[in-house]
């Protein structure tokens, strides 16, 4: 299977459709990200209690609309879209949490409330989904951006990270299912180590309408919902009973928390506070420039470097995928900036950092992520095999995929050691196809294996100017959530055999990209580390080398017997 055209951050599958929108899919080249929504800075867990006295303050303000976005190949010398800024909409933003174990119906909850719609189909989420909607409550406008997250142990890390700044959290339980309910304390443990000391709780006991297949009493839930002072809601998301109630009552509970309800302009939400640092952003922001920001991996990481505290550059050829991500984040206005950029083109490429250096005069640390794969279901010459290989098509992979690299990391450097922390790093995407490739991917394989040779290159050429060069490749990762809403990449229903054949038992999520690319930009986590390929594909290759073993030693075992 391609994995590189599988990756997702979240995902409910046979739902996820009624999450995109209508629109008829664009026909436009699109650079998809070929390795691969993540507050999971886990290194810094330890100091989330000194952000949490803030977080209604600074949560709960007005927020302006939309970051000026840098469009096209336009310079600073054009009046361009560059100043161009969306009408305000809403007065206040509320980040809400759904927790509970897997099969509890958080997401049908969560679509029954943004989409008025319910699937009866039980498809558990990958790592995290969200749903963004706007209401009216006491005079306001308040936009609930609303996280759904998966209940499986094995996504335990990726979804407790998305606790810290959430404003209120839900924890559901099944009214048929007794266990579901006895780990609601497990739940709260998980918020009191995880979250704000002031996060509104709530209780909901769903699927109130099987009344036949009932275990917890409604009493049960009110007993254990007095006995730690929050509000409680028995809701059926297949009857809409209590859906719309459950959310309104928890903004309304937030909105009387928040001080002042004034109209001012936000400040950074508190989980993207550096702990100690407040000036920090204003003196010396850490800045990053990721190519192929707009979808797919690089979207994850762009969601996880803003919780970071830096302020990011997002360079991707897809103009309307840029536009989207500006939209999604603009409450971190002031973090995040759009250039549309075509990495195959020199100019671009130049325009881009000329646009890097007014405005900041230097970088910390660039992510070359931009890539297409060998569409293995188009019928083109890309996968006829070698022989039937155009020089265009090969040209066309390779410049994406490999001179990318080359061409992003020429006009980087002079920013990179422009950097006054003295840190800076470039991060290279390859793939798994760079070591285990499949039929007829010959240019997107070498390309990739190019990458990884390049880093090393660098690495060594660029060691005396403090920059240090390594490289991720990501196995099969699936973010099939995180493309643009027009996307026209095909939804895939994962299996169980889908995640087993990977001995850490399930298929990476982008998250899994952005905690490592997050590892290798800070200095005092991995300066010690360049030069380095570091593969994260849940110990798959090591494990299909060893089934490749096997079928050896079976062959020439049956071989030497029939000699």
């Amino acid at each position: 299977m391609p994995h590189g055209r599988y990756r997702c951050l979240s995902l409910k599958r046979t739902q996820f459709s009624q999450w995109l929108d209508n629109s008829k899919t664009t026909t436009e080249r699109n650079y998809t990200t070929t390795t691969t929504n993540s507050y999971n800075h886990s290194i810094k867990r330890r100091q989330r209690k000194h952000q949490t006295n803030q977080t209604y303050i600074d949560h709960s303000r007005s927020i302006t609309d939309i970051e000026k976005t840098v469009v096209g190949n336009k310079t600073a010398n054009g009046p361009s879209d560059r100043n161009r800024m969306a009408k305000k909409n809403y007065d206040l933003l509320f980040k809400l949490l759904l927790i509970g174990d897997s099969g509890v119906g958080k997401t049908c909850i969560l679509f029954r409330f943004s989409d008025d719609s319910f699937n009866a189909s039980f498809i558990s989420t990958i790592g995290i989904d969200f749903k963004i909607k706007t209401i009216e409550l006491d005079g306001r406008k308040i936009k609930l951006q609303i996280w759904d997250t998966a209940g499986q142990e094995r996504f335990h890390t990726i979804t407790t990270s998305y606790y810290r700044g959430a404003m209120g959290i839900m924890l559901v339980y099944d009214v048929t299912q007794a266990r579901s309910f006895e780990n609601i304390n497990k739940w709260l443990r998980n918020i009191d180590d995880h979250a704000s000391d002031d996060v509104v709780k709530m209780l909901i006991g769903n699927k109130c309408d099987m009344e036949d297949k009932r275990c917890i009493t409604k009493q049960r839930g009110e007993l254990l919902a007095r006995e730690h002072s929050i509000q409680f809601l028995e809701t059926s998301a297949k009857n809409n009973i209590n859906i719309e109630k459950s959310f309104y009552e928890m903004a309304r509970l937030i909105l009387k928390k928040t001080p002042g309800n004034t109209n001012n302009q936000p400040q950074s939400l508190p989980e993207l506070n550096r702990p100690n640092q407040s000036n920090y952003m204003s003196i010396q922001p850490k800045v990053i420039c990721i190519s192929g920001g707009a979808q797919g991996i690089g979207r994850v990481m762009i969601h996880h470097f803003l919780s970071l505290s830096y302020h990011v550059i997002c360079a991707d050829i897809d103009e309307n995928a840029g536009k989207e991500l500006v939209n999604i984040y603009e409450d971190k206005k002031e973090q995040l900036t759009f250039v549309q950029t075509d990495v195959t083109k020199e100019e671009s490429v130049k325009s881009l950092f000329d646009i890097v250096k007014e405005k900041f005069g230097y970088i910390d640390v660039l992510i070359n992520n931009a890539g297409v794969f060998v569409n293995l279901t188009d019928k083109t010459d890309a996968i006829s095999g070698i022989e039937k290989l155009s020089l265009d098509s090969w040209n066309y992979y390779i410049s994406v995929n490999l001179t990318s690299v080359f061409l992003m990391a020429k006009y980087a450097i002079p920013l990179l050691r422009s950097n006054p922390h003295k840190a800076s790093s470039i991060i290279n995407m390859a793939s798994t196809r760079a070591l285990m490739s499949e039929p007829h991917t010959e240019p997107y394989s070498a390309a990739k294996g190019g990458i990884v040779s390049l880093t090393h290159s660098m690495a060594i050429s660029l060691s005396k100017d403090q920059i240090r060069v390594n490289c991720i490749t990501p196995g099969w990762i699936d973010v099939t959530g995180s493309q643009k809403s027009t996307s026209n990449i095909k939804q895939i229903v994962l299996t169980t055999s889908d995640h087993e054949q990977h001995p850490a038992q399930r298929v990476g999520v982008g998250q899994d990209i952005a905690e490592m690319a997050a590892f290798l930009a800070e200095k005092d986590k991995s300066g010690f580390i360049t030069g380095q390929n570091f593969i994260v594909d849940g110990d798959k290759i090591p494990k299909a080398k060893k089934m490749d073993l096997e079928v050896i030693r079976m062959a020439l075992s049956n071989y030497i017997k029939n000699r």
